[in-house]
């Protein structure tokens, strides 16, 4: 069963969007993952480095409120700024797949040097884990090394640059001259 859990491919019938050379992932990159891979979690470890709460208000609250609670409200989670730009970006990876039927929940993230993908349907979640190496990428799924396909290698690396480009404009997008000068607090 834990062979069987992989990231989703797309309906029959429809484009294969993930995967093939229209998103970059040649033969090449196929057989060395790790010099395609590492620059862009490079970008991403930038990005969280860069952030601050107003990332976190300006993705989960309307715009409109952003300076009046900016200077109201304060954080309650107790978990810190990375983990909760995670979590943030873990909710927007999950929307690069299709929603297979039963499926309540799913997400994918990168967190210190590996890639995740949880799904979650009645049973409760499954969630893999990919670590990219210099010439292959390893797969566990509760743990234990889990058998990666050729189809499901290019599933995820495809889909690691659509993330990147994904959180990049929905979650780290710039703050507009508009939105900061639009202060109803002062």
């Amino acid at each position: 069963m834990i062979d069987q859990f992989q990231i989703p491919d797309m309906p029959s019938g429809e484009p294969q969007p993930l995967t093939g050379e229209s998103f970059g992932v040649t033969p090449e990159i196929a057989q060395a993952p790790y010099a395609f891979v590492k620059p862009i979690e490079q970008r991403i470890e930038a990005l969280r480095a860069q952030a601050d709460e107003s990332v976190l208000i300006r993705n989960r609250i309307s715009r409109i409120f952003q300076p009046v609670l900016r200077r109201i409200v304060t954080p309650v989670s107790g978990d810190s700024l990375e983990r909760r730009l995670v979590d943030c970006e873990s909710e927007l990876g999950g929307t690069l797949f299709p929603v297979t039927p039963g499926t309540l929940e799913q997400r994918f993230w990168y967190h210190k040097n590996d890639w995740f993908y949880e799904h979650t349907d009645q049973y409760g979640s499954t969630t893999a884990l990919y670590h990219v190496e210099p010439d292959s990428i390893e797969k566990l799924v509760h743990g234990r090394l889990a058998t990666l396909d050729e189809t499901e290698k290019r599933h995820l690396l495809a889909s690691i640059p659509r993330y990147a480009d994904l959180i990049t404009t929905e979650l780290y997008k710039p703050e507009t001259p508009q939105q900061r000068d639009y202060d109803l607090a002062a």
